[in-house]
């Protein structure tokens, strides 16, 4: 929380007590004082995740006990509550009674993508205030944006109004879904049909398909009559497809 200075040369013991310390840092126990070099200036590299990592309650914790990361937060609701006519801040941290609420809530493109992209500048912000910054960033979909801006692409200001309009844009167009499915590419191509496309190949065993509404059930239904457990994306669009 205050920080310290780091030093290459480490040395440390595990004890139970004080009185078990004193004898450990004395070396008077073989093997129970350990040293060695620390590896100065490693990489860290920042992922942001895109729509459906969202949900009510995110971050709550990180808002009532890290000041930065909560004028951060609170920087980021307040250029949004200037462009719509609903309480992010409530959406994110609802009474305990109305959390189903603003977990359904947050599943709108309007509402998910500011949501998403605040907190992810908050969070990267107070690691940046730790001292741990990013040499890499990567996005996925959303999460691109989120990037960016850390990057100096454009402001926090610029960044939100893109999101915001991306997600209001997602509500004018047919509704749409996704659907996460833990088998490979080449087992599910043959099951999308005309309707559906993948939206995101993830690796070897995981794709997500996306489209219309019936033809994501329709799809989830058979592979659950083959015992293959799918997962709904949530968010109420087919993002990254040809909707």
């Amino acid at each position: 929380a205050t920080t310290r200075r780091a030093f290459d040369a480490r040395r440390f013991v595990v004890c139970e007590s004080g009185e078990d310390l004193q004898p450990l840092l004395a070396g008077e126990v073989p093997g129970r004082l350990l040293s060695g070099q620390a590896v100065s200036g490693r990489p860290v590299a920042f992922l942001f995740p895109g729509g459906g990592a969202q949900y009510a309650t995110m971050a709550r914790d990180l808002y009532e006990s890290e000041p930065v990361f909560r004028e951060e937060l609170d920087r980021c609701i307040a250029i949004v509550s200037k462009k719509v006519d609903y309480d992010l801040k409530a959406l994110l941290f609802p009474a305990p009674e109305a959390v189903k609420d603003a977990d359904a809530e947050l599943q709108r493109g309007s509402r998910t993508l500011p949501a998403l992209f605040s907190v992810e500048v908050a969070l990267a912000k107070l690691w940046m205030s730790w001292g741990i910054n990013p040499s890499a960033m990567l996005g996925h979909s959303m999460g691109e944006y989120t990037a960016a801006c850390l990057a100096g692409v454009f402001s926090v200001e610029d960044g939100l109004a893109m999101v915001l309009l991306r997600g209001q844009l997602f509500e004018q167009v047919e509704a749409g879904a996704m659907l996460s499915v833990p088998l490979p590419a080449e087992e599910v191509e043959p099951l999308l049909g005309d309707e559906l496309c993948f939206a995101a190949i993830n690796g070897p065993t995981l794709c997500v398909a996306s489209g219309p509404v019936a033809a994501i059930e329709a799809l989830a239904a058979t592979l659950a009559e083959r015992e293959v457990e799918t997962r709904r994306i949530k968010i109420e669009v087919a993002a990254h497809s040809h909707m």
